[in-house]
């Protein structure tokens, strides 16, 4: 159409036409979320699909059916990577280490035998099936990670050591198939099945003691308190962000060829430090915001990836995927059975791990246990923070094996 027009409106088309694009652009990526959770809170069939899925398909379309002139897949990506380090800041505020550390004994490690079964079949898998795959040593980081503390680790991951859209988009579909039927056994049959092999929960088992802080739902606020929280957390995950880059100049003595893994690294180091402060880690808003962005990023992921590229999934890819989830799954079952863990703890450490906190609640609800959502969820919170130290350590200490 450009090569029809003359110079002057050639030269409107660029200076009006195209920003005023990319700014409907953003506009659209950024509203988008709001709706589609408000979809996965109201309908039940999308709550069980959950956001971030949604968020996913949903950029996949428009991104595939959506003219190419419209669809800036650089400013998108430029967006997205603005988007995981003020989302992990702003999810890791509101980690409560004191609570995680006087969660019950058992569920701590009952998770840290989860977090060793994810390392063990990680490393497994990477030996045995690397020759058949490139970039071994990234998949491996980013599966890890997300098996130790959620999706949001994966994207951290895939950012700090520069893995490309379509190796992540490969993961993340490969994940997705994986997941939804390890879900579908958990949800159905683990009940029923581990109940055969493992002792049932007693709650004089668990050393957890009752918390007694209230906790203040988010959108049992205000419009206007909610809009002023996140503009809080806003400011700090940027004043967090602000001093990671300030290390990173001393450090390297630039800022124009960023370390993405120093800068990962250094922020979620940061924003542990700063969720000791009580007046900041108990504000709510935080986990939301940072929730909200983290689904923002999977829609820009979504809209970056192909349909040709999606359509062919690589079975290799799965395969590997599947390895380490399940051979963690078993893993951490048999650790299970030689300390003797009971069939709710295992089955909800499990959970915290591959799935994330947002699934435990349910999953308690189809065991009918109730008391140990608390200390699961810490745990999956403290693991977001885990996941990324060790995904990229597995990284850099794979990378050497090739």
């Amino acid at each position: 159409m450009v090569a029809f027009l003359s110079e002057r409106e050639r030269i409107f088309t660029y200076t009006h036409y195209y920003p005023m694009m990319n700014i409907l652009l953003i506009c659209l990526i950024i509203i988008l979320p709001f709706f589609i959770q408000r979809l996965c809170r109201n309908v039940k069939a999308f709550r069980f699909i959950g956001s971030v899925i949604t968020c996913f398909l949903v950029g996949l379309a428009l991104g595939n059916l959506i003219p190419t002139s419209f669809m800036n897949h650089k400013l998108i990506k430029s967006f997205y990577e603005i988007l995981v380090p003020l989302g992990i800041v702003l999810m890791l505020l509101s980690t409560d280490i004191k609570q995680w550390l006087k969660a019950s004994v058992r569920i701590l490690f009952a998770y840290a035998l989860q977090i060793l079964s994810v390392i063990l079949a990680s490393l497994a898998a990477f030996f045995v099936l690397r020759d058949m795959l490139t970039d071994a040593p990234a998949l491996t980081a980013m599966i890890s990670a997300t098996y130790i503390g959620g999706t949001p680790n994966m994207s951290a991951v895939k950012l700090a050591i520069g893995a490309s859209e379509e190796l992540f988009a490969g993961v993340f579909l490969s994940d997705l198939v994986a997941s939804i039927l390890y879900i579908i056994f958990i949800m159905v049959f683990a009940g029923r099945f581990f109940r055969k092999f493992l002792p049932p929960y007693s709650s004089k088992d668990s050393l957890q003691k009752k918390i007694n802080n209230e906790i203040i739902s988010f959108y049992s606020l205000p419009i206007s308190k909610r809009f002023i929280n996140i503009i809080i957390g806003f400011i700090l995950a940027i004043i967090i962000t602000a001093i990671a880059m300030t290390m990173h100049y001393l450090f390297f003595r630039t800022i124009d060829s960023i370390n993405m893994m120093f800068i990962i690294l250094t922020i979620t180091s940061i924003a542990i430090i700063f969720s000791f402060i009580k007046s900041i880690r108990t504000l709510p808003g935080h986990f939301e915001a940072g929730d909200y962005l983290f689904n923002t990023f999977f829609l820009c992921v979504g809209a970056l990836a192909s349909f040709k590229e999606i359509i062919s999934v690589n079975l290799t890819l799965l395969l590997y995927v599947s390895c380490i989830l399940y051979g963690s799954f078993f893993i951490h079952f048999v650790f299970a059975k030689i300390f003797r863990l009971d069939r709710d703890t295992f089955i909800l450490t499990s959970v915290a791990g591959v799935m994330s906190s947002p699934f435990i609640p349910a999953v308690a609800a189809t065991l009918k246990n109730k008391d140990i959502i608390v200390p699961a969820i810490a745990a999956s919170i403290g693991g977001l923070a885990i996941g990324n130290f060790i995904g990229i350590t597995l990284a850099t200490i794979l990378s050497s094996f090739l």
